[in-house]
Formats: structure tokens, sequence, C-alpha cells
């Protein structure tokens, strides 16, 4: 799906798709139990949103926090982010740039980038932890998985 089509959907679309890319396996081997808050500010015409995903070993869990205050609810989060729509969309390019130009790495220099400039700001916990909860995903993919059609089988009667 197209970054201009991704970054005009909610924020919790692109956080929750982050679910299918879990690295179960090294999570579940090292017992990882970690969790990211994202607050989606107000703005004219949209509420604010709280987000956030909990990896709980080789599960991750997507939780819709609704119109959400960062003051109520967040306790039991490691780390927690306010994530404007502006950030967003910055965030969304620099995942559709790392698939144009076949660099994972762009979309983590991205979000150093935004973390170290205020961009998007820390509520809780340290910048560390929120590049080290992402640690624990795949890259951005960077080419489309090929789908291989096999002819029918046809046999003889």
């Amino acid at each position: 799906m197209s970054a201009d089509i991704v970054s005009r959907l909610p924020p919790g679309a692109w956080i929750n798709s982050w679910t299918l890319r879990l690295q179960a396996e090294k999570t579940a081997r090292d017992g990882v139990e970690s969790s990211l808050g994202f607050f989606v500010p107000a703005e004219p015409g949209l509420p604010a949103e709280g987000y956030s995903l909990e990896i709980r070993r080789a599960i991750t869990r997507f939780s819709v926090f609704g119109e959400a205050s960062p003051e109520g609810g967040w306790n039991h989060l490691d780390a927690a982010v306010e994530l404007s729509r502006a950030a967003f969309t910055q965030l969304v390019d620099a995942q559709s740039q790392a698939i144009d130009e076949q660099d994972p790495a762009i979309f983590n220099r991205a979000l150093a980038s935004a973390l170290a400039d205020g961009t998007i700001p820390v509520m809780r916990g340290t910048a560390a932890d929120v590049l080290g909860f992402f640690q624990h995903f795949d890259p951005t993919p960077t080419q489309i998985v090929p789908v291989t059609i096999h002819p029918p089988v046809v046999t003889a009667r």
C-alpha cells in the first residue's frame, strides 16, 4: 500500500501492522516482555487517540485506548511516545523510502532522528527504550514477496 494511502489512515492501522513482523522465535527464546504506547494528540476535527503494542514472548498484542489521555492508563507501559500526525506521516514516508531504496535502515534512522530532535517526544522511558523495542521486529520489507502460480495438474483417465 502506498505511503500516501497509509498516512491517511488512522495511525492505529499502521501501528497494528507491526504485530505481523515480530521476531517471535527470538522474543520467545529470550523471554522478552516489553511494551510501547503511542499517544496521538487531538488535531482539528480529529480526537486524541492512544494505542499500545505489548510483546509477551512470542505474541504482540495491539490495544486501542480510544480518545486517550496520556495521564491515565499508561502506567503499565515500559515506554510511550507522542506521535503527532505529522510525525506519523514522516515515519510512513521513511518506511516507503526504505522499500523504494531497498534499505531497511532508513526507517530506523528516521525514527532515531525524530526521537533525538523532539519530533517524537518520549513520554515514558527513554529514546533507547523506544529504539530497542523496535529491534524486536523484522525490518521494513524491501521487496514484494513473489507469488508463484502453479499450472493445474492434469491426470489421465
